[in-house]
């Protein structure tokens, strides 16, 4: 009697460990399959290799493997010659479409690289970084009836230059067009697009001081003069911020040993994207940057000494 009982436990946890087998294989295969066609759709964007897909049937997780994304890229090129991510953990993601309505994401062992030649690529070997290295953060959610894409948390850490995180609400916004625009044409689709609002914490490692180094070296001033001199024309830049959004600022480039930076706002008018641009358009990104910061309806800025 007692060997039959043996017997049928021995059964049941063989049956058990085939059936967890069997679930889990089907659960990567479905996982592996969507991830293939959402791989297909940026076809003549990019060149993209995942050598592992896991999935964990507990939390329901899906993890990425060893993922290397070759942007297709012209000669002289800003865009990364390559980025690989030794783990990509998808925590929560809207499987039912290619561009999921819904993400999060945290990405470890990110690498990403320029080509010398190109000016972010030469920026970055002046400043002593030969390739970024750090980790990742990406929550959101989009709602494409409502064209509103609520992004709950973008945050690179990026080792010895600092930790940026972002949160913002975005209005009449397409995400399957931006996507499909791939990263050399991500602006286009975002010309009407409108911030609602604004959160900004930033946490220096050690890229502002390389900045004011390399700077310096170049201009042929001591680094306290050229940080003068920078103060003064970004005191010029940000002259329409509101009084607790400009001092911050003004102190964070004074006192950079601070590390911290928040900044937080509602814009006092409509805010859009295609406005923002640093390098073609200085004046118009300023008047941008006064309507997210100088608002009277939420002002709170946070800086930790």
């Amino acid at each position: 009697m007692a060997k039959k009982i043996n017997l049928l436990i021995s059964i049941n946890v063989l049956l058990l460990i085939l059936g967890y087998i069997v679930f889990r294989s089907y659960a990567e295969w479905n996982a592996r399959e969507w991830i293939d066609k959402a791989i297909a759709s940026v076809d003549g964007k990019a060149a993209v290799e995942v050598k592992a897909v896991n999935v964990n049937l507990l939390d329901s997780f899906i993890t990425l493997a060893n993922v290397d994304i070759t942007p297709v890229r012209a000669e002289g090129d800003s865009l990364p010659t390559h980025i690989h991510i030794d783990e990509a953990a998808l925590m929560d993601v809207d499987r039912d479409n290619l561009i999921p309505r819904k993400l999060h994401v945290s990405m470890t062992g990110v690498s990403v690289q320029f080509d010398e030649g190109s000016l972010v690529g030469g920026r970055l070997k002046a400043l002593g970084y030969e390739k970024l290295l750090g980790t990742v953060e990406l929550d959101y959610i989009y709602d494409p009836g409502k064209g509103v894409l609520q992004l709950k948390t973008l945050s690179p850490k990026i080792d010895g230059m600092g930790t940026l995180t972002v949160k913002t609400k975005l209005s009449e916004i397409d995400l399957d067009a931006v996507i499909k625009a791939g990263l050399r044409g991500v602006m286009n689709p975002l010309q009407k697009t409108t911030m609602d609002d604004l959160e900004i914490h930033y946490e220096d490692d050690s890229l502002y001081s390389r900045f004011i180094r390399d700077g310096a070296a170049a201009s042929g001033l001591k680094e306290t003069a050229y940080r003068k001199a920078i103060e003064v024309e970004l005191k010029t830049f940000f002259s329409g911020l509101g009084g607790e959004s400009a001092t911050a600022v003004s102190d964070f480039l004074r006192y950079p040993h601070s590390r911290r930076l928040s900044l937080s706002a509602l814009p006092s008018r409509v805010v859009r994207l295609g406005n923002i641009d640093l390098l073609k358009d200085p004046q118009g990104t300023a008047l941008a940057l006064e309507a997210v910061f100088s608002s009277s309806e939420k002002k709170k800025v946070e800086e930790a000494k």
